[in-house]
């Protein structure tokens, strides 16, 4: 498994811990994180708004990974 691979099943972890947070609570947490993931996953080659689509993506795919209700 690659260090980018352990970093999103850390984040997996811990959408699992969240008690009551809203989406938008979810996402003002963890967008930095998973913008950077996705940035250096990049390598200089995504354009910044690739880079945001896929972070929404990302996070709205976490949140409902376990069940969450769809944003």
């Amino acid at each position: 498994m690659n260090s980018l691979s352990i970093r999103i099943m850390h984040l997996v972890k811990w959408v699992m811990k969240l008690g009551d947070d809203s989406f938008a609570d979810f996402c003002r947490r963890y967008r930095g994180r998973i913008f950077g993931y996705v940035r250096a996953r990049g390598r200089g080659e995504l354009s910044t708004e690739d880079i945001e689509d896929a972070t929404q993506v990302t996070l709205m795919r976490l949140w409902t990974m376990w069940g969450r209700v769809d944003p």
